[in-house]
Order: structure tokens, then sequence, then C-alpha cells
């Protein structure tokens, strides 16, 4: 959402870890940070396509291209809901595929962004949507913590729900519900440390080397480019990829942190906020865990709801 995050390209280490959590109930206390590392929320719904069920793959596994004229007929319907976002004052449509080109199941093809710009807030928000596919965005300063995004989370299901998507009303009775966080630790965070050793020392996170490399490294520091961790959750399973890349230009450890409730959730709005909740209190409880050492310089602020 223009963010401007580049990723370094290099191998991926893919570690199932048990991390301990808290309770995934409701809290009576939000944790929020002055100075967040957040860079972008995305709450994104998913559901199967007829010939294009994705059902079961793994996330980030490539999904086969939906091509004219099939895509045709996901897009007709776009127009409805492009007349109720409009009406919650997100009238500024943008096509991210050219019309009649072919595109991929689960990828957004419109956006739409607030319209009022002397909105801060809500046009710090936006809603995207394609075949399979519809996300709510948002980014800071005006957004930092779920409590904040929630209501423009709902809005936008409602009006997806209320818009007759005719794959989603008649062939779809449930959808796949996913939850990420973006965060850049640059130098303010990192002290200048590289991914091996802000995971080591700031965030906990073990990472022990047989003694074949102390035989050849020469004293010189290890390094770890990007690091995969996958924890297995009660309704699902919870995503962790950190990678050294650029952020606004400067240099920043990236952590995006998804949750997927695995078990489809059923087609009306409670029932996928609800799953929403569950997925932001475990990446919720993680990150805060994680971050502890570094929760002065984040500026922690505890908050009653």
């Amino acid at each position: 959402m223009g963010s401007r995050i580049r990723w370094s390209t290099v191998n991926i280490i893919i570690i199932c870890c048990p991390i301990r959590l808290k309770p995934l109930l409701g809290s009576t206390m939000n944790e929020r940070f002055e100075n967040s590392p957040l860079i972008e929320i995305i709450a994104e719904l998913r559901w199967d396509l007829p010939g294009h069920t994705q059902s079961g793959l793994p996330m980030g596994m490539p999904v086969m291209p939906v091509m004219p004229p099939v895509i045709q007929q996901h897009e007709l319907p776009f127009s409805t809901l492009t007349r109720k976002v409009a009406e919650l004052g997100y009238g500024n449509s943008e096509r991210l595929v050219p019309p009649g080109f072919p595109c991929l199941v689960h990828e957004p093809i419109i956006r739409y962004r607030f319209t009022d710009s002397s909105n801060a807030a809500k046009t710090a928000t936006l809603y995207q949507v394609g075949p399979g596919i519809f996300t709510a965005n948002a980014l800071p300063p005006s957004y930092t913590s779920w409590v904040d995004f929630e209501p423009t989370v709902k809005l936008g299901i409602e009006s997806l729900l209320a818009s007759d998507l005719p794959f989603l009303s008649e062939q779809t009775s449930q959808v796949s519900v996913l939850l990420r966080y973006v965060d850049a630790f640059t130098d303010d965070y990192t002290d200048g440390r590289n991914l091996f050793e802000f995971a080591r020392d700031v965030l906990g996170i073990k990472l022990t080397l047989p003694d074949a490399f102390s035989n050849v490294d020469g004293g010189l520091p290890t390094k770890l480019p990007t690091l995969h961790l996958v924890q297995s959750l009660p309704f699902g399973e919870l995503q962790l990829k950190f990678a050294e890349g650029h952020v606004r230009g400067d240099k920043a450890i990236i952590l995006e942190m998804t949750a997927e409730v695995e078990e489809k959730v059923e087609k009306d709005s409670a029932s996928i906020l609800q799953a929403f909740a569950a997925a932001r209190n475990a990446i919720h409880s993680v990150f805060i865990d994680l971050t502890k050492p570094i929760h002065d310089r984040m500026k922690l602020v505890e908050e009653r709801i």
C-alpha cells in the first residue's frame, strides 16, 4: 500500500517452533505503541471460485490465473461493491489490472480509496477486491492497533456481503480469514544489528550453529538474511517471516506476521469479525512478548477497553 518495502531475495529457513501463547480470548487491556514499527495491517477474506479451487494450498503457493472471458464473470458484480463502498466515502477506484487482462486468483484487481483527502484517518485506509479476495488495509500513524481498525474492516465486510457477488453468495457459503501485520525495525530499534543478532539478542530466538561453522568463520559474524517461523494454533496457523530489507530508503529488519484461520468461517459479519479477533489476539500476544526488550523505545501504552 505504498510502503515501498524492498525485500532481500535469499534462501529462507523454515522452523516449526513452539511459541507460548497467552489465552486468545478478549482482554480488558489494549497495548499500543506511540513509536510503533508497524507499517501496514491487512485484513483479508478469500473464497474459492468454480474451477479455480485453491483450498488446502499453503500460504504463498502460486495459483492459476483467471483468463478472459472468465474474468468478466467475476468483474461485472464488482460494480455493486463499487457503489456500496462509495457510499462509505471510498469513491476513488483504481484498476490494478487493466480490463480484459488475465489476473491471478486471490489477487486484487480494483482498489478503493477514501475520497475526502482532509480526513487523515480515513485516507490511511483502503479496500481491495479481486477474484476470490477482499482486503481492508490500514497504515499508521492513523492506525496502530486492531481496536482502531476493526470498524473499518466491519464496514467493508458488510458492504461485500451486501453486494451479492454471485460466486460468493451462490457457490460459496464460507470464507477463509487471514490477518497480516507488517513491521519494519530500523536502526532505532536494532542498534544496527543484523537479523541473526536481532533475533538472538532482542527477540530471544535462539539459533545454535554446529561447531563446523566455528572451524571456518575466522571470527567473522554469522548472517541470517531471512527467517521463516511457523506455529500451529488451536484455530489455524501463525507465520512469522523476517527479512533484511529497506523501507523508504532506510535499512530495516522487516517482520510479516500472518495468522490464518484454517477452518472456513460462516459467511456473516459477526462470524468473520470473531475469526479476525482470534487472529489478532494470536499476533498481538506473540508480538508483545517478543518485543519486550525494546518496549521502552516503542513507547508502550496500555489502555483499558
